[in-house]
């Protein structure tokens, strides 16, 4: 069994749950699939202790183990101990980590095993509870591990969960806030898929051109002018409510591109 450290948060203040919610690790200590690699190591958001999400979450590797599992050896993680994680977890068959590891369906670095009759891809045919065996079980590269050391970064960054941002310049919100596309998508979403870039252009995953966001416009905002991550979004400005002598706020500002962001 494996618990969080209690009351963890890192430096921006986010616990355990929203780095497991957002999917921002993996349960080997590693950035998970929406971690921009431009936020550097999971280290370098540590808390006050130098305690990373990957040694305080069990869903990043980290956390506190117990039971007989806890000593089990994980070549893939070198000296760290490995528990499947989910606890219990089945696929939709019902089969258990256990049976993949004795029926020979998968490897322990995360492949299809000499039994599996098919590409690594059908395992998520078998996904349950948002995991396949490879995310799960140890015997298949994926389960949980603590490890018994954590490298430290040597600088603070500040961030925001959809952009990167130097001491230097001012973190950005999605705004309108809460907003979402003309199909319910939100900015989260179209980070998650891929539909856009930091720097406002179509992203891998989106069928279309520029012109194509605005077929999703909503509240008179495209993700591109709404989201962070699609180059857009707005400031958290340091004069809260701040409007100039004509009523024009912050946001108005960026918007309509009556000014840079340094200072011109």
């Amino acid at each position: 069994a494996c618990s969080d450290a209690e009351g963890w948060a890192d430096a921006l203040g986010e616990t355990c749950a929203a780095y497991t919610a957002a999917q921002w690790c993996t349960g080997v200590g590693q950035p998970g699939p929406s971690w921009d690699p431009a936020w550097g190591p999971l280290s370098a958001f540590a808390d006050d202790g130098g305690r990373s999400a990957a040694d305080a979450c069990c869903a990043c590797g980290g956390g506190a183990r117990t039971g007989p599992l806890a000593m089990k050896s994980a070549a893939a993680a070198g000296d760290a101990a490995c528990v499947d994680h989910p606890e219990g977890w089945v696929d939709i068959l019902g089969d258990a980590c256990a049976t993949y590891e004795e029926e020979q369906w998968c490897t322990p670095d995360g492949g299809a095993g000499a039994q599996w009759g098919w590409d690594i891809a059908k395992f998520d045919d078998y996904r349950r509870d948002g995991h396949t065996a490879l995310t799960a079980c140890c015997a298949c590269g994926g389960g949980s591990r603590a490890a018994t050391t954590s490298a430290q970064a040597t600088t603070t960054l500040t961030r925001t969960r959809t952009r990167t941002l130097t001491t230097t310049t001012t973190p950005c919100v999605d705004s309108p806030e809460g907003w979402a596309d003309s199909d319910g998508d939100d900015c989260a979403k179209y980070v998650q898929n891929s539909w856009c870039t930091p720097d406002g252009q179509p992203g891998a995953n989106f069928n279309g051109n520029v012109e194509g966001f605005s077929r999703f416009a909503h509240d008179g905002h495209t993700a591109l002018t709404a989201c962070c991550g699609c180059g857009g979004g707005g400031c958290l400005d340091s004069l809260e409510g701040w409007v100039d002598s004509e009523g024009n706020s912050c946001q108005a500002y960026v918007r309509n591109q009556w000014c840079t962001p340094d200072g011109q």
